[in-house]
């Protein structure tokens, strides 16, 4: 009996003990009602619809307690929130009552485990709003807000790969398939933004035309993957930034993300559910897996971050714009390649450019693909953009 008694209350410790421990579902799995978003804030701005766009500007979405802050200014509103897992994806939702001249806000919003989009506040007018409202308001105000994006960089881990195409003709350039060693290095999660560039241009004074169509259709948003740039844009960019741009073994190397032999980050097949892109090339074999419901509804490129990474973490690897590279191009390097750190011929007169873009057809997303350009060229750079590497101090 004593015995019993002692393991008995031995498991009542233990369960103490475990009901204790913080559990992981508080924050990203688990039941929507076990997740929050408390003790984080996100900055970006916002862009009311209608005559309320000339008061667009920066903000501060901040979760406390439970409830949800959308604006710094006086007087504050604060709105009940609640997570939702809607079609595997999560979402927050808040409500309440306007201080400021009445009437009713909803929001709502994506969260992907690090940043929140498709945020949306809809002001619903009060009856007992101000003459300025009710003569020049509609009943609906639609708050778009845009966040900045957590602009970080992922550890790619060194190793060896086989870099090139398999099935490929002696007479390709990414052929023969060969094996290489890659040291580890940092490597940009997203694509440079329109954002980010801008903020280098404006510190540094570099001289450069956004150009019309770019600025205004290509990449029309701050978190935009910037456009029409060339290598020499690019390359100053990431000596700014204390960085520098992949070499091409890197880059298919971090593209992969740990998969041998797939045509692309995730597997053999491509769905507009995975990547922006043009269209197929004719009715293949991946013709047939395309999806339904499909993500990729922009016409030109899309937010970074709009499709799911692949397993180092790594986004837009393929599509939206593609990517500058070190390297000069050469399109027998293949057969002369180093196998440790490949940094591509010492001369040349085009450099490398990866990934395929928004305006490619699918098997131009292929991660074995090889593209090239001038490094100065100045035109039809609507398709051309870039991230950063850096080196493990």
């Amino acid at each position: 009996m004593r015995e019993t008694r002692y393991n008995y209350l031995i498991g009542v410790l233990y369960f103490c003990l475990v009901s204790a421990q913080p559990s992981e579902t508080n924050t990203q799995t688990g039941h929507p009602n076990e997740i929050t978003l408390d003790g984080q804030s996100f900055p970006g701005r916002v862009h009311p619809s209608g005559i309320l766009k000339f008061f667009q500007g920066q903000s501060t979405l901040i979760f406390k307690d439970g409830m949800f802050i959308p604006f710094g200014a006086e007087p504050i509103d604060t709105f009940f929130y609640k997570m939702a897992i809607e079609n595997e994806q999560l979402y927050f939702f808040a409500h309440g009552d306007v201080k400021y001249d009445g009437g009713y806000m909803e929001w709502e919003g994506l969260y992907d485990g690090v940043n929140i989009k498709d945020v949306k506040g809809y002001w619903h007018r009060g009856k007992d709003g101000t003459i300025f409202h009710d003569i020049l308001l509609p009943d609906i105000v639609t708050w778009t807000f845009v966040p900045e994006l957590n602009y970080s960089m992922v550890l790619i881990p060194g190793g060896s790969f086989e870099v090139g195409r398999s099935d490929g003709k002696p007479e390709y350039d990414n052929t023969p398939i060969h094996a290489v060693k890659i040291d580890s290095f940092y490597m940009d999660k997203y694509e440079v933004t329109v954002g980010q560039f801008n903020k280098f241009i404006q510190e540094t004074g570099y001289k450069y035309d956004w150009g019309w169509w770019e600025k205004h259709f290509v990449s029309p948003s701050d978190n935009h993957p910037m456009a029409h740039v060339n290598w020499n844009d690019a390359t100053a960019y990431a000596k700014w930034a204390g960085k520098r741009l992949p070499t091409e073994a890197e880059w298919e190397y971090a593209a992969r993300g740990g998969l041998e032999g797939k045509r692309y980050p995730w597997g053999n097949f491509i769905t507009k559910d995975d990547a922006n892109f043009h269209k197929y090339w004719k009715k293949d074999e991946e013709y047939v897996q395309q999806s339904i419901n499909r993500k990729d509804v922009w016409r030109y490129t899309s937010p970074v971050g709009s499709f799911r990474p692949n397993e180092y973490g790594l986004f837009d690897m393929v599509g939206n714009v593609s990517e500058w590279c070190q390297d000069w191009y050469q399109d027998d390097y293949y057969k002369v390649s180093d196998i440790e750190n490949p940094k591509g011929p010492k001369t040349g007169t085009t450099k490398v450019t990866r990934g395929g873009n928004w305006y490619s057809w699918h098997k131009g997303l292929r991660v074995y693909n090889r593209g090239n350009n001038p490094p100065d060229i100045e035109r039809w750079q609507d398709v051309q953009g870039f991230r950063c590497v850096k080196n493990i101090q």
